[in-house]
């Protein structure tokens, strides 16, 4: 057996006659055209799975845009609502401060009044 060069194959060493050459060669011809026709469908099915591929890739480079986009978005909303936030704070405490106003304005009149009132009735 000799090996083929740079393979691991090897084949017989057997020497054809011309005539079992000649079979060989008829054989190898008429199986062309059907080995043709495979190694074609083989070509357009690489060729389908490439545009799949270029498309799928187009989807992914899409959703990694949309993915940027919406974390911009993100960012702002929370900007939007930690000022938002601080803003309602900031009224809280205004809040609290007018609530103390409003109840010392009003409440301590009316106890006094009402102890006068009080008072006077009895």
């Amino acid at each position: 057996m000799t090996a083929l060069p740079g393979s691991s194959q090897t084949l017989p060493a057997t020497i054809c006659t011309p005539r079992a050459q000649a079979a060989k060669n008829a054989d190898s011809i008429r199986v062309l055209p059907t080995v043709r026709e495979k190694l074609a469908g083989a070509r357009l099915e690489v060729q389908g799975l490439e545009q799949k591929l270029s498309l799928s890739q187009g989807q992914l480079y899409d959703a990694r845009a949309d993915i940027r986009g919406l974390k911009t978005d993100n960012a702002g909303l929370k900007e939007m609502v930690l000022a938002t936030k601080a803003e309602a704070d900031g009224w809280h405490i205004k809040a609290r401060r007018r609530g103390w106003g409003i109840g010392i304005g009003i409440g301590l009149p009316l106890t006094y009044g009402g102890y006068k009132l009080f008072r006077a009735l009895r």
